[in-house]
């Protein structure tokens, strides 16, 4: 009995480990690192040309300032800035109100759904800048993020630059809370790679820049942003955060809509992942070491997090005894009951639960072969 109960207590101990890892001691182990040579962006060169290239799917809420805001960050750049945008088969006002921009800008309609990363890859054949900007239609950057990015490529060693996005709507309810919570300490793990490591693991699709030269199609069922980002630091490049290059966006205030965004982009990202890596691998012990802490452990949260909660019960069970087991776990499905209900500090507890689940749903489908190749906006996030 005794080995049972050390065993079950071992695994308990590892599930625990694992999952304050991306959290807690990934980013302390990052500190023990050496400080790496800050990339070298530099004001006073010359600014590359550049391309802002965004795939659309019925966008009429926000196209307009998208495309307004979009021409106005182009403005230092002169000729040297172009604006391209894919509209995926829009079915509402979208490629109505994208074309009275006339010729400041590039309309590519497709007639069929064809996804993101089609999406992507058709305007980058058409698209003439050295430096490509890839953003989505809801993120909105600061007038000074695109050049702030563009200044990143004088260091030859970048490959490519991620803005730091941020959500202007966080203080909306519990679900924008969490999200916004949980996207801050991402962007703050993001800088603390690049400073540490020299490199983060993958750009945010909201707003980031990367080589022409290094721009790689991905495949439609498998994420764009993780994809082309990380194919440059494969190709030896470093791919960095750009905390003062600013991109703001709202996120999904009803959390059915957030869940099945979730499970949508973790399935993406597993897809990117089963493909890429061998190639992760192939780049050392220190890098699978971040991709692995950063994005691996996390997907599978929710199963540690189940593991972690059935074996601590177990070992109560056979240690105290029944009585103290049978209470506990009533008062687990009570607050559970209470969380669901929409009970205060339950209810953040249990929608931090469910998403953790919905990321795990994700990779289920990725494993079951599923692919979601087109998207549909989130309502509540426009």
């Amino acid at each position: 009995m005794l080995m049972v109960v050390w065993s079950i207590l071992f695994v308990s101990a590892v599930a625990a480990l694992l999952l304050q890892h991306p959290f807690l001691t990934y980013p302390t182990s990052l500190r023990f690192l050496k400080r790496k040579p800050d990339f070298q962006p530099n004001p006073a060169a010359p600014l590359p040309s550049v391309s802002i290239l965004c795939c659309c799917h019925n966008e009429e809420a926000v196209i307009e300032q998208k495309i307004r805001t979009t021409l106005e960050s182009l403005k230092p750049f002169g000729d040297l800035g172009e604006a391209l945008f894919y509209l995926d088969a829009c079915s509402d006002r979208t490629e109505e109100l994208a074309r009275q921009f006339g010729d400041q800008v590039t309309v590519i309609a497709s007639p069929e759904r064809s996804g993101k990363s089609v999406g992507m890859a058709t305007l980058s054949a058409r698209a003439r800048g050295e430096i490509f900007i890839l953003t989505d239609a809801n993120t909105f950057s600061a007038p000074e993020a695109i050049q702030k990015l563009a200044e990143t490529f004088a260091d030859p060693t970048v490959g490519c630059a991620s803005a730091r996005l941020l959500y202007d709507n966080s203080g909306d309810n519990d679900v924008t809370a969490i999200s916004s919570g949980y996207w801050q300490f991402e962007e703050r793990l993001k800088a603390l790679e690049t400073e540490r490591a020299g490199t983060t693991v993958s750009a945010d699709g909201g707003l980031f820049a990367l080589r022409r030269t290094l721009y790689k199609p991905a495949a439609p069922a498998v994420i764009d942003d993780m994809f082309t980002s990380i194919n440059t630091v494969f190709a030896g490049y470093r791919l960095v955060s750009r905390p003062e290059a600013l991109a703001y966006e709202k996120t999904a205030t009803e959390l059915g809509d957030e869940l099945r965004r979730k499970v949508r982009i973790a399935c993406r990202a597993f897809n990117c992942f089963r493909l890429v890596r061998p190639q992760i691998h192939a780049r050392g012990p220190l890098f699978t070491y971040q991709f692995y802490s950063h994005k691996v452990i996390r997907w599978f949260a929710f199963p540690l997090l189940m593991l972690f909660g059935l074996s601590a019960w177990l070992v109560i069970l056979l240690t105290i005894g029944w009585p103290v087991a049978v209470m506990l776990a009533l008062i687990a499905l009570l607050m559970a009951a209470g969380g669901f209900a929409g009970l205060p500090g339950l209810a953040l507890i249990a929608k931090a639960i469910r998403s953790t689940s919905a990321t795990f749903g994700g990779v289920i489908l990725s494993l079951r072969g599923v692919k979601f190749q087109t998207w549909n906006s989130a309502a509540s996030g426009r």
